[in-house]
């Protein structure tokens, strides 16, 4: 098939490219819209999710502890999706993202990277501290066993997805680097790869939303979409206009934009449905 002329890249307006795997064609696909309900955020005890806190084995860490929320009334097997949060750890942000991808058929997984530690406060100057002299191998080697935590789960069926934010990014980057049939997909907020080669190494399907007023990752943008044009990976990417980075985290105030962050939500779950095959 020859290659489609690639249009010119625009930080003006958001964008969607898509390259099928094994091929050379570039597509303009239209967007796929998110079913009813997908931006709805469930209080804690809703109903229709079950929800818990879970320890689990670490690599080097002793014991962490994640937050797992499951659909109630989902028949069979469904996927699972890890939350990797920002640098401040999990806070009600990602415990409620976790419950919206319940809502939507998926088991929604946040571990908490920095449970190990015993710090008194969510979102505290320490837990910052901590997670930022944190290699980004030693984040991953840790979710890399969450993902096989959750993959274990008796109602999980082994499909397992990724969403980093921020500090994030680059971890759910190289985890799905990795030639495991466990992860299909991975979605990168307001952050890039920890290097410009982890696109060519990319193993699963990658969904990239980059905020425009972003200084640090719009200078990349170009060159990694290049990188995965020419190596022919599945890939989604966004410059949502007008955002700043942590668009989409309401918790927040200072960064957040209600509707560039319903937009990206939007787009995640029909990504990770498509991709981890979740039925209407």
């Amino acid at each position: 098939m020859p290659r489609s002329p690639i249009p010119p890249f625009s930080r003006s307006l958001p964008t969607r490219r898509a390259v099928i795997a094994g091929g050379s064609a570039l597509l303009a696909a239209p967007f796929v819209a998110a079913p009813a309900g997908a931006l709805e955020t469930p209080e804690t005890g809703d109903p229709r999710i079950a929800t818990e806190t879970l320890a689990y084995p670490a690599a080097k860490r002793g014991t962490l502890k994640g937050y797992l929320a499951r659909p109630k009334a989902v028949a069979g097997r469904r996927p699972g999706v890890i939350v990797i949060h920002e640098i401040r750890g999990i806070n009600s942000h990602f415990r409620d993202l976790a419950r919206r991808l319940a809502l939507e058929g998926m088991i929604g997984f946040v571990p908490d990277l920095a449970s190990a530690q015993n710090y008194g406060q969510e979102g505290s100057d320490e837990v910052r501290d901590y997670l930022q002299k944190l290699p980004v191998a030693d984040a991953a080697e840790e979710y890399r066993l969450a993902i096989d935590f959750l993959a274990r789960q008796p109602d999980c069926s082994g499909a397992i997805g990724i969403i980093g934010f921020a500090w994030g990014g680059p971890i759910a980057a190289d985890i799905a680097t990795l030639p495991t049939k466990l992860v299909k997909a991975a979605v990168l907020y307001y952050s890039l790869p920890a290097s410009i080669d982890v696109a060519t190494k990319l193993t699963a399907p990658v969904l990239l939303q980059y905020a425009e007023q972003d200084p640090h990752t719009q200078p990349q943008i170009e060159p990694i979409e290049k990188k995965l044009i020419g190596h022919s990976k599945v890939y989604e990417q966004y410059v949502y206009e007008g955002a700043k980075p942590n668009f989409a985290n309401e918790s927040l105030p200072k960064w957040y934009n209600k509707a560039q962050a319903d937009l990206a939500w939007g787009r995640t779950v029909s990504f990770l449905k498509r991709q981890l095959g979740v039925g209407a």
